[in-house]
């Protein structure tokens, strides 16, 4: 492409390298691609729909970083673009992205509102899927609302569909978030979900750290957490849909299971300082208050005190039944 000279076919080689590189071990590599993307389509006239996925690639990087803002920013920029060309194809993805967005950093009626709106243009146009992506995106709205009976009433999509295999994994961390330790251990049985390294790997293997954490399972606890640990300093993402906190925070509870209260503070700070720069929403709560369990008082108290400023502004109905 680059022989050619052509900017347009360039760019779409490097769109086409970042999408084949959208694998948690290949970060540096699709990072590479998708600036370059981005200076190509700054530098000359591309059609707008490659100025738009140029954006889109830069924010996928941002989100699985931690630097939400930004990606926020860089996805605002793109879905202006795509209103503008009437790509529904474009307008749904990045709706998707939106709404994972709001719903991370705990803007959740508005992280509904953007689901709906993309679900009722992709059930009419791409329509794969459309139930079960649609039901993912709402799992961590209506979990932090204290809405598990509505998730429970979207089960079935996500379990009937072709994501099953990780869309388990979310449903169970609902189940065990609202103490439904039974329910969670028949969803999940003995059963791992598929650890290929893909673009649903971080996030997948970070919510089943938590569920297995969570059932007391210790052989695979320990199995998902090395999973993970080559990736700390990153978000538990699910491409760029629902993240389940950061690296550090489920590393944390994997510790914690083991007792292993110095590898907590390590990771929990870690974890804290993560997500406070990444956008102080649900899961900083849930940092905040495993922090404080092995902390000294003085600290122990400041986060609690945190953790319940943030829980009111936000509105989080489920981690609210967790102040002492």
């Amino acid at each position: 492409a680059r022989r050619v000279g052509n900017p347009v076919v360039l760019g779409r080689a490097l769109q086409k390298r970042a999408q084949a590189l959208w694998r948690a071990a290949t970060l540096d590599a699709r990072r590479e691609a998708v600036v370059e993307l981005a200076a190509l389509a700054e530098e000359h006239e591309v059609p707008p729909a490659l100025e738009a996925v140029a954006r889109f690639g830069t924010a996928s990087v941002d989100w699985e970083v931690g630097e939400v803002a930004r990606a926020e920013a860089e996805v605002d920029r793109a879905r202006a673009i795509a209103g503008e060309i009437g790509s529904p194809a474009l307008m749904t993805q990045l709706d998707y992205f939106r709404s994972s967005i709001a719903a991370f950093t705990g803007r959740l009626a508005e992280a509904e509102a953007l689901a709906d709106r993309a679900y009722e243009l992709y059930r009419r146009t791409r329509r794969w899927e459309a139930d079960a992506l649609h039901a993912a995106l709402l799992l961590p709205v209506y979990l932090e609302q204290g809405r598990m009976a509505d998730i429970d009433r979207m089960a079935p999509a996500m379990l009937d569909s072709d994501y099953s295999p990780w869309l388990r994994e979310a449903y169970a961390l609902a189940l065990v978030e609202n103490a439904r330790l039974d329910d969670a251990a028949d969803l999940v049985g003995d059963v791992l979900p598929p650890l290929v390294d893909c673009w649903l790997y971080l996030g997948v293997v970070g919510a089943a750290l938590r569920v297995r954490a969570a059932l007391g399972d210790q052989a695979a606890t320990a199995r998902l957490a090395d999973e993970l640990r080559p990736y700390r300093g990153r978000m538990c993402a699910a491409g760029t849909g629902d993240i389940f906190g950061d690296i550090d925070l489920g590393l944390a509870m994997a510790a914690r299971l083991v007792g292993d209260e110095d590898a907590v503070r390590d990771h929990v700070d870690a974890s804290v300082a993560t997500l406070t720069r990444a956008g102080s929403g649900p899961d900083l709560v849930r940092a905040l208050l495993l922090r404080a369990e092995v902390s000294a008082p003085e600290q122990a108290a400041a986060d609690r005190e945190r953790a319940a400023a943030l829980i009111d502004r936000l509105g989080l109905v489920l981690l609210a039944g967790r102040l002492p």
